[in-house]
């Protein structure tokens, strides 16, 4: 058998074949292919020809032929191959031999055994054989490159950027030192830095997957998921195999409470590669409190892929501890420490980890004693019996509602959805009364892409929202017309919900959730002292977070939230005690008189041919005659226009009809010469006997004053609203049906109830419009397609396309509400 030593043309290629991503190489491969050969070039240029093509068994055969002729460079083109097809063990194999054969003068072969050590993990063993392949030849990028990745892994974060420097100055083309360096100020937390270096080497090779993942990883970290999700996609779209790609997906869908989509792309991950503890990680998130035993697997599997990774340790720990498998979980949460101690010296998550390992702790103690049937003290009874009773699981199950309604949840159907919701069914005083379990208030929510806006909200308006399907970050603005009741109960619900969210940012209660302010600056601090522990040849220093530093943190983070509050003075007299005016604050307050005009736009969205320029929302401050206790004069209502498509909401509050007011009666007067679509949405607040003499209601709009007002204003529909209790059985239903008799069809009216939505974009009102197989379909429909009636059970309205049985209808819901 023949024997030769690396040839020059073979160490030119191997070191393009080292730094080129797979669709470039397999450009430069038909130019070398095009030269004039020789019969071992020519067959080990087909022979990789076909392995970029992953070809793997048309690799095997001509390497295998390759031997034949030079045994280094046939066992380094089926180390090669076995490489690609993840058999690490037969890869070494090969690369052995072609060091034995070249008398450990082959640096490729060190190279090619160093890059199987490091997708084993073994990072310290790679590193010397790099450093082996350095002596050899110190020019090739490749070498250094690697190396640099292998102290990255090792958090040895300054040697690690000496070496992405080097492999950086010999081949300034080559991009992955670059995005090396952007993976290490990723970790150090300083994310422009970071974004800087992904970008800059997509600009040397905009088809090189690896920066875009470490863009979506940033954008993820900064919470910009739509961000991430596009930058995830686009590596997904240059190498299809990458794992590491689909991984952040998941992610990103689990920071948004997608579950589906983050199972999905976690599967993908593990697909591709099983030994992807990230992957298995986060797949055990997601069925940590839905599929117990498939958790477990999940995370045994990454701590099967990766003995060394903490967090599967800890989160398995947990996932035994919320199910009182006590001294499983105590086993694991030492491991976890000990890993934390040992490898990461991560003074945080010590601290987080001592804490879990004390309720395990106490769990095992508990049930010794009462194994062994010592008596226990009063304090450890009362955990024990809540626990085995229920009472703890159904608590905190509950408790869980309310922390999930302050998640941030992405929807993308709600993206670009613009629409007004009815959240309310009777008005001021009767809620308050409770005299059945039926009375629902609340008030109104209008969405317009990503700007959410809450008008009036009364009691029960969280209650509504929440099952309305919404989440708290969704509201950005408050508006109120009023100081009653019925319109500001759930104020102080609002402002209480937004010092929670805000909280759960700083530090949260939930065990998984790992991206707190306190957290990340525990990890930025940590780094930043390894890292000059390391330059200084020192040990580390204790790290430490202060709440000062913390909150100071939280002022410049995008997660920030902070709602407008808009309302006339005698709310705000009313509230004052309620509201701190510190530049501090999470909430701005406007105080609004008629006449005031708001314009908002939906987060960044710009109309430039629009009347009003960028923005979406336009709100006129509308006088309303309304005596709420406090004052006769503070009263407004508000005419919302939605400026893409000239759609108005004319939303006149609670308000007497005025004759003897010429301002009051002077702002409809305007409205009705206004062209484009008017929905009116009109408080009639209830009968009186004096309007029988041609009296108006003197609070309220009332009989007289809707006919009027609907005379003025000349809406297209009009949702009838501000009823009180005594307008169940039917009777808001047969209301609307004389209206709308009586103005001949025109305007059509609806009687509004909790859940009742319109969609500006469409002008169409969201109705059951077809019933396949006893499971009733929602849709927007044309609002003259509608008929709606009340459900006895509950005295709820619920709207129909009016081609359905309304009988089978309400069926269907008795049978839903049982359930």
């Amino acid at each position: 058998m023949k024997k030769t030593s690396p040839d020059k043309i073979l160490e030119d290629f191997y070191q393009v074949l080292s730094i080129q991503i797979k669709p470039t190489m397999q450009l430069e491969l038909n130019s070398y292919l095009k030269g004039s050969l020789s019969e071992l070039h020519s067959m080990i240029f087909q022979g990789y020809k076909k392995l970029l093509h992953d070809q793997y068994q048309g690799a095997k055969k001509i390497f295998e032929k390759v031997l034949n002729i030079d045994l280094i460079h046939g066992s380094y083109g089926l180390g090669n191959t076995y490489y690609e097809q993840k058999d690490y063990k037969a890869a070494i194999q090969q690369y052995t031999t072609a060091l034995k054969d070249s008398k450990n003068s082959f640096s490729f072969a060190y190279y090619g055994w160093a890059n199987c050590l490091k997708q084993q993990r073994k990072y310290a063993e790679a590193i010397e054989l790099l450093d082996n392949a350095i002596k050899l030849n110190a020019q090739i990028a490749s070498f250094w490159n690697a190396k640099g990745f292998c102290l990255k892994q090792l958090r040895q974060y300054s040697l690690a950027t000496e070496c992405y420097e080097k492999a950086k100055n010999i081949a300034s083309d080559y991009p992955n030192p670059i995005n090396g360096l952007g993976n290490i100020f990723y970790e150090l937390r300083e994310y422009d830095k970071s974004l800087e270096h992904y970008n800059t080497a997509i600009k040397i090779n905009e088809k090189f997957a690896y920066p875009y993942t470490g863009l979506g990883n940033v954008y993820r970290k900064i919470h910009h998921y739509n961000q991430a999700i596009k930058s995830y996609k686009t590596s997904i779209g240059h190498d299809p195999n990458y794992y590491y790609a689909f991984n952040g997906l998941g992610n990103v869908y689990r920071d948004l409470k997608n579950n589906k989509r983050a199972i999905i792309n976690y599967e993908k991950a593990i697909h591709i590669d099983r030994n992807l503890p990230l992957a298995w990680n986060g797949l055990g998130l997601m069925y940590f409190e839905k599929d117990f035993d498939e958790a477990v697997r999940c995370f045994k599997e990454a701590i099967g892929a990766d003995p060394s990774f903490p967090h599967a340790y800890r989160n398995l720990g947990l996932l035994y501890l919320s199910n009182n498998r006590f001294e499983e979980s105590l086993d694991y949460l030492n491991s976890a420490y000990e890993l934390f101690n040992d490898y990461y010296n991560n003074s945080y998550w010590q601290r987080v980890i001592n804490i879990e390992r004390k309720h395990a702790l106490r769990g095992v103690k508990t049930e010794e004693l009462w194994a062994s049937s010592k008596k226990l003290d009063p304090a450890a009874r009362i955990l024990k019996a809540t626990r085995d009773e229920g009472i703890e699981e159904q608590v905190l199950a509950n408790k869980k509602l309310f922390s999930d309604f302050l998640q941030v949840k992405n929807d993308e159907k709600k993206e670009n959805d613009v629409h007004f919701i009815v959240l309310r069914r009777w008005n001021s005083y009767t809620p308050l009364i409770k005299a059945n379990n039926t009375s629902k208030g609340g008030g109104y929510f209008l969405r317009c892409r990503e700007l959410g806006i809450v008008i009036d909200p009364g009691l029960n308006f969280i209650d509504n929202l929440i099952e309305a399907n919404y989440k708290f970050h969704e509201i950005d603005k408050v508006l109120i017309s009023h100081a009653h009741n019925d319109h500001t109960a759930d104020l102080e619900a609002i402002l209480t919900l937004l010092y929670r969210y805000n909280e759960e940012i700083k530090e949260s209660d939930d065990p998984l959730k790992e991206d707190t302010i306190t957290k990340q600056l525990y990890e930025k601090k940590y780094l930043k002292e390894k890292n000059l522990a390391e330059q200084q040849n020192r040990p580390m220093s204790q790290v430490t977070v202060t709440r000062e530093e913390v909150e100071e943190e939280f002022l410049s983070d995008p997660r920030r939230k902070i709602i407008d509050f808009y309302f006339p003075m005698s709310v705000f007299k009313k509230y004052s005690g309620l509201f701190q005016l510190y530049e501090r604050s999470n909430y701005n307050i406007h105080v609004i008189e008629p006449g005031n005009k708001l314009l908002f736009m939906s987060k960044n969205k710009a109309y430039p041919n629009s009347k009003d320029g960028r923005y979406d929302i336009a709100i006129n401050i509308l006088k309303s005659c309304h005596d709420d206790i406090i004052s006769d004069k503070s009263a407004v209502g508000f005419i919302i226009k939605y400026i893409p498509n000239n759609t108005t909401i004319v939303y006149t509050g609670d308000t007497g009809w005025r004759d003897d007011k010429p301002d009051f009666l002077g702002q409809y007067d305007t409205l009705n010469k206004k062209t484009g679509y008017k929905l009116l949405v009109a408080h009639i607040g209830g009968f009186k006997v004096i309007e029988h003499q041609g009296i108006c209601y003197k609070n309220h709009l009332g009989r007289i004053g809707l006919a009027k007002l609907v005379e003025k204003v000349k809406p297209d529909i009009c949702f009838l609203s501000e009823f009180g209790e005594e307008f169940r059985n039917d009777h808001r239903v047969r209301l609307a049906k004389i209206m709308q008799d009586a103005f001949n069809n025109n305007p059509l009216f609806f009687p509004a109830d909790i859940g009742l939505k319109f969609n500006l974009k469409t002008r169409r009102i969201e109705a059951i419009a077809q019933i396949n197989k006893n499971r009733m379909v929602r849709k927007f429909i044309e609002p003259d397609q509608i008929d709606f009636f009340e459900l006895d059970k509950d005295y709820s309205l619920h709207y129909f396309n009016k081609d359905l049985d309304w009988n089978l209808i309400a069926k269907l819901i008795r049978k839903q509400m049982q359930l």
